[in-house]
This record gives C-alpha cells, sequence and structure tokens, in this order.
C-alpha cells in the first residue's frame, strides 16, 4: 500500500514538474561518494551528473548510450534487504519506430525454476529481449495475476523475464502488475518501450545501481517511470533529447 501511495503522490508531482517549462541540464557531480540523495545519476563519459525530474539532454554531449542509475546509499536496517526497482522507459520517436515495440531487461540477482532444472537458480542478466504479443496480451498477464512461475512458458516472452528477487520467492517482479500494464491511449504513435527488473542489496556502499537506455537517432523524448518496493526511489523523469 504505501508503495502505491508512493507511485501515486510520484505522479501527481511529476504531471505538475512535466506542465512546467523544462530547461535544466544535467548538473555535474564530484564524485557520487557520499551522494546522500534519491534522484537518478547519469554516468558520462568523463563524470557524474544528478539529474533533475524534466531535463534537456545534449546528445552531442552525451552521446547515444545513456547509462543511469541510482546511488546505493541506504541504511540497510531500516528499509528492505532486497531491493527492488521497475522502471519502464518510453522513447518517443520523430520517424518510425523500431518494429519490436517492447523489449525487456533484467540485471543480476534475479532466480527462477526453468525446466528441466529442479531448483530455483539465479538468472543470467538479458537485455532488450522482445516481447512478441500485442499489448492487449501484455496487459491480460497483469489482469489474471500471474506470477512468475506461471510465466516461465508464456507466449509472448521469448525466453522467461519475470523471477524472484529471493530464493524463498517472498519477493517478485509480478507483486506490483499495476505498474506493468500499459494504457494504449495514451501512447504516442511512434514509440517504443522497454522494460527493466534491477535487483540490489541496500549498504552505504555508494556505487551504482545501474540500467541502460539506448538513443536511437529519431529519439524525441524519454519518459521513464520507476517502482520500488523502496518509497525513496519511486519518481517519474522526462528526457528532451536535442
Amino acid at each position: 500500500m504505501r508503495a502505491i501511495l508512493a507511485v501515486v503522490m510520484s505522479c501527481l508531482l511529476a504531471s505538475t514538474a512535466l506542465g512546467q517549462s523544462c530547461n535544466s541540464a544535467p548538473k555535474p557531480l564530484d564524485g557520487i561518494k557520499n551522494f546522500e540523495a534519491n534522484t537518478l545519476v547519469l554516468n558520462g563519459r568523463s563524470s557524474f551528473y544528478e539529474l533533475d525530474s524534466c531535463f534537456i539532454l545534449s546528445r552531442r554531449q552525451f552521446g547515444s548510450t545513456l547509462r543511469l542509475g541510482f546511488v546505493n546509499n541506504f541504511d540497510k536496517d531500516s528499509v528492505s534487504k532486497i531491493g527492488m526497482v521497475f522502471v519502464r522507459s518510453l522513447k518517443t520517436f520523430v520517424g518510425a519506430a523500431p518494429p519490436d515495440f517492447l523489449k525487456l531487461s533484467r540485471g543480476a540477482g534475479w532466480q527462477l525454476q526453468v525446466p528441466p532444472a529442479k531448483a530455483i537458480a539465479e538468472l543470467d542478466p538479458s537485455y532488450d529481449r522482445p516481447f512478441k504479443g500485442t499489448i492487449d496480451q501484455w496487459n491480460q498477464i497483469y489482469a489474471d495475476n500471474k506470477g512468475p512461475d506461471d510465466l516461465v512458458t508464456s507466449s509472448g516472452f521469448t525466453e522467461p523475464w519475470h523471477a524472484y528477487a529471493d530464493a524463498l520467492k517472498n519477493l517478485s517482479s509480478t507483486e506490483q502488475g499495476w505498474f506493468w500494464k500499459l494504457d494504449s491511449q495514451s501512447l504516442p504513435s511512434q514509440f517504443t518501450i522497454t522494460h527493466y527488473l534491477i535487483r540490489f542489496t541496500p549498504d552505504k556502499t555508494y556505487s551504482l545501481i545501474p540500467f541502460t537506455i539506448l538513443l536511437q537517432s529519431d529519439v524525441a523524448e524519454v519518459k521513464i517511470t520507476i517502482s520500488s518496493n523502496i518509497d525513496a526511489l519511486v519518481q517519474d523523469y522526462r528526457i528532451i533529447v536535442r
């Protein structure tokens, strides 16, 4: 319930912010050691940058690969022992979008029992795997309240994607099914979406909890929606690409 309330408040704040002028740029940091904010950070070619919820990004300065993430600066005794971050990246194109409208990426640490295996085991990370179904088929998965075990052989997935963050299956990537659903009426005419599963161990390591967004040449805007079992990480971002 706390996570749902956090998402609602985030959306309200984000809608206010996105309705205002968006003129900020990434702000360079001396480093991320002792960085205590929970905002997104950009790992640039020679520096880290703090990001506002809406900002203009120079393709010439930052290139076509955005290495984003959060700083692991959490007191391990005050948050969940395992952190889960769910990310949606919605890219709007000024030209024709790539054919695969929905892609799926998953970082390290996620676990699943995949036949013929007899026990749950850690999955390899995966990047930009296409979902081969339709938006309606994607949404139906979450309307049916299916768990990772139910989706191992589900049509549409080219390989298992949903998984558990712990071996006891107490933390699931499908537990916030409402987050994954797509509103087809609000999508731009030319778009792609990438969904990310990120798992980490909260601690004050001040290391980056990363994910990557590729900016094809016709990308004009990126909207990033983030949910988590750690409320401080729940926020929306808008990137205007110039």
